[in-house]
C-alpha cells in the first residue's frame, strides 16, 4: 500500500477518513478555517470550531451544524488551555487562526515573521 493510503484503503485526506472523528478547527468561524470546518461536518466528523468572536463563532457553528464551539484567543495561553480542557481530545486539529504581517517572508522584520508562526 502506498504512503498515500491508510490501512482501510481510503486516500489520506479524503473526507471519508473524518467520519466519526473529533475535529477541532482553530479559526473556524471565517475564511479558510470555516471552509475546513464545513468540509469536516460534511464528512460526518464531530467538529468543534474555536475563534475569538463569540457572536460570529456561534452563528457559524449553528449554520454548519458543528458539534460545539469555544471562544478562544490563540495568542493567550490561558485561553487556549481553558478551551482545550473543556473539550474532548480531538483526533485532528486544524490551525487557521493567528496573525500575519503582510508581505513576503523576507519583506519584514524577522521578529514579525517569527511572531506569525509562534501565534499558530
Amino acid at each position: 500500500m502506498s504512503a498515500a493510503t491508510q490501512s482501510e484503503g481510503a486516500a489520506i485526506g479524503s473526507p471519508g477518513n473524518l467520519a466519526g472523528r473529533d475535529v477541532a478547527v482553530f479559526g473556524g468561524s471565517s475564511g479558510i478555517g470555516l471552509a475546513v470546518a464545513r468540509a469536516a461536518v460534511a464528512a460526518d466528523a464531530r467538529v468543534t470550531i474555536l475563534a475569538r468572536d463569540p457572536e460570529r463563532l456561534r452563528a457559524s457553528a449553528l449554520a454548519m451544524g458543528a458539534a460545539d464551539w469555544r471562544t478562544v484567543d490563540v495568542a493567550d495561553d490561558a485561553s487556549v488551555a481553558a478551551a482545550a480542557a473543556a473539550m474532548a481530545t480531538p483526533d485532528h486539529v486544524y490551525l487557521a487562526a493567528g496573525r500575519f504581517v503582510g508581505g513576503g517572508p523576507l519583506d519584514g522584520a524577522l521578529d514579525d515573521f517569527r511572531d506569525a508562526f509562534e501565534t499558530r
